[in-house]
């Protein structure tokens, strides 16, 4: 099934961005082009998956976890993927997942440990249209989803969204071990 919630477009952070969402698979390798949470349509953010060679059809194993994030200075999405962890190398279960932006930098951290940092901002984060923040999918338009291909097909809970920047040293997050009582997105 390809559930998704929609948050809806309140939450369009410019200045400061702290993310922060665990999810769930049984095998981190399967269903490729994942989208944890998104607010990308013509600008914003998201989690996401960044293709490093291969074939970006969802089956290729060159499949690197990003938080990418739109530049409104130089209208170009900024990309802090990690050149090395691909959704594959996770281990089965819970793991935590944080996006931060500061003003300059987008980071990326898996589980508490710093994976990749942007290139520098020359602007706010921009957004483009009215597209709502979406939980388990790709925004596209509004608050319906791209195309069916980017659903998560996992569980989530405590997702989390402010307007605030965090500093690497603050971060810690060991993943959660359990998954009682949390029915999440499938």
């Amino acid at each position: 099934v390809d559930d998704y919630i929609s948050l809806g477009n309140n939450y369009k952070y410019t200045d400061e961005l702290f993310v922060s969402v665990e999810a769930y698979m049984d095998d981190w390798s399967l269903y490729g082009n994942k989208r944890l949470l998104s607010c990308t349509e013509g600008g914003g953010w998201n989690f996401e998956t960044v293709y490093r060679g291969g074939a970006n059809d969802g089956t290729s194993s060159l499949e690197y976890i990003s938080f990418t994030v739109y530049d409104a200075g130089s209208q170009s999405y900024r990309y802090s993927s990690s050149h090395t962890t691909k959704w594959a190398d996770l281990s089965a279960g819970w793991h935590t997942f944080v996006g931060s932006f500061d003003g300059e930098y987008a980071r990326l951290y898996v589980d508490g440990q710093l994976l990749a940092v942007s290139s520098r901002f020359v602007g706010d984060i921009g957004y483009s249209g009215n597209n709502s923040i979406l939980v388990g999918a790709e925004a596209y338009l509004y608050d319906e989803p791209d195309s069916s291909y980017r659903y998560f097909k996992g569980k989530m809970r405590n997702v989390y969204i402010a307007n605030a920047s965090v500093s690497t040293d603050s971060i810690y997050s060991p993943a959660p071990t359990d998954s009682v009582g949390y029915s999440g997105i499938h």
